[in-house]
């Protein structure tokens, strides 16, 4: 079969399954109720759209053989077992461990079998910037990082979907490997199929459904993947990864921070995300996802301009810290003269766009 036509079924299986499963969600106690501290969504949602997602990307990889290479076979068994914590997480709700630990075990199955590991953060000057035994824990933290960085960012309808859509476009355009660029293109249409269910537009004032936990994991899991697979031993390089996937990783960094100065946990939940400040401010669904979409391609312009221009890459990854202030400050002025109250982020359903 063509790989356009592997492309297209990944889009379409991922949009029957999603479809499916919406329906059998309230008989497996797979639905998000609305809750007085942070879930302000109209009624009870079904948690599947990661599922069926993640089933797009499967049929893909397993119609094309390319799940017979290690790299693409360890790759779903880690997406297998991100789903079935993550399903037992949307229904039972887990402690904080059993996810980390699950991440943890997916991010080891891609790095030590699916020998898709961070070897280098290129060359700065003269010295190779190699990280030799330190590879595969520096790739286990990269990924449990994006992993959490798009759980976070999973708080508005469209939002995880759109931004990581941005992310695996510029990935593709990049990718010089052609199967680990039908691969990208595969789970972009995967995502559309989802994102069909959870896009607010004229019409639909709510999401049908939510990634879920599953669906949020799945999604970071990819999306390290893939900036590992399209900047390791390749240009542009790996210092260019965290540009590729900036507002969500930027906005986790500032949340711990916030809660670590706050003498909370980081673990701890709450609606301090960009998001949620926008929504405090009455924005609309829409506008929050037009600024987000316009703040993620404007990183990644940035980053890969900034590559291009031969920017040492220690430089390139400091750039990229040095914005995280200046963006933490925009999120204390929103907040400054508004704290979040539970009024202020209720959001009425004819505001979706």
């Amino acid at each position: 079969m063509p790989i356009l036509a592997l492309i297209v079924v990944s889009g379409l299986a991922s949009f029957a399954t999603t479809f499916a499963l919406i329906r059998l969600a309230p008989a497996w106690g797979l639905l998000d109720h609305p809750s007085t501290d942070r879930k302000h969504h109209q009624a009870p949602t079904p948690v599947v759209g990661g599922l069926g997602f993640a089933i797009g990307v499967i049929a893909f990889l397993a119609l094309s053989g390319a799940i017979l290479t290690p790299s693409f076979f360890w790759l779903v068994a880690a997406i297998i077992v991100l789903s079935l914590v993550g399903v037992a997480d949307d229904r039972f709700d887990l402690r904080w461990y059993w996810r980390i630990s699950a991440q943890v075990f997916a991010a080891l199955l891609i790095a030590l079998p699916g020998q898709m590991t961070i070897e280098s953060l290129g060359i700065s000057g003269l010295v190779d910037l190699h990280l030799g035994d330190w590879a595969v824990p520096f790739t286990v933290f990269a990924v449990v990082g994006v992993v959490n960085a798009i759980n976070m960012i999973d708080g508005m309808d469209g939002l995880a979907g759109t931004m990581a859509v941005i992310s695996l476009l510029a990935m593709a355009l990049m990718a010089s490997d052609p199967i680990t660029r039908a691969f990208l293109w595969a789970v972009i249409a995967a995502l559309i199929g989802f994102l069909a269910f959870n896009l607010r537009r004229p019409g639909m004032p709510r999401a049908a459904c939510f990634l879920g936990n599953s669906g949020s994991a799945v999604l970071g899991l990819l999306l390290a993947w893939s900036a590992i697979a399209v900047t390791h031993n390749a240009d542009p390089g790996p210092s260019v990864a965290p540009w590729l996937v900036a507002l969500p990783i930027m906005d986790c960094l500032i949340q711990i921070a916030r809660r670590l100065l706050d003498r909370r946990s980081p673990f701890s939940a709450d609606r301090g995300h960009l998001h949620h400040l926008l929504m405090s401010k009455q924005w609309s669904v829409g506008a929050i996802l037009c600024l987000a979409s316009g703040i993620q391609i404007a990183m990644i312009a940035i980053g890969l301009t900034l590559y291009a221009l031969d920017l040492d890459p220690v430089f390139l990854m400091l750039i990229f810290v040095a914005i995280l202030p200046l963006l933490g400050l925009t999120y204390w002025l929103l907040n400054r003269n508004q704290p979040l109250t539970e009024e202020a982020l209720k959001l009425k359903p004819e505001q979706a766009w």
